[in-house]
């Protein structure tokens, strides 16, 4: 298992724990979004990194944040929040690593 699965599987379980009366605070929300900067910021070195930390964090919202119902929101319009959250989230990763190409 390499340390990308690694640091994803935990970073789930801790999220799955901190989460489990299916509620969300913004404080939870801002420490993943840390874990996962955290993570990308140690696997940028790494060939295909900004890939594999995008379909990475596909993965997580998918886990975590999809399943979650948004009250009197229709399923059909969660699921576009959901596309536009993830394209989001693809660019503000792409925008990461290239800061990482700077720095």
């Amino acid at each position: 298992m390499g340390k990308l699965q690694v640091e994803l599987d935990k970073l789930v379980a801790d999220a799955k724990d901190s989460w489990a009366d299916r509620t969300v605070t913004v404080a939870e929300l801002k420490r993943l979004l840390v874990d996962l900067v955290a993570i990308a910021n140690d696997l940028k070195d790494e060939p295909d990194a900004e890939q594999q930390v995008a379909d990475a964090m596909g993965k997580v919202y998918d886990t975590l944040i999809a399943p979650i119902d948004i009250p009197n929101v229709p399923a059909f319009v969660e699921s576009w929040i959901d596309s536009g959250i993830k394209t989001a989230g693809r660019a503000a990763i792409h925008e990461l690593f290239a800061q990482f190409k700077t720095a």
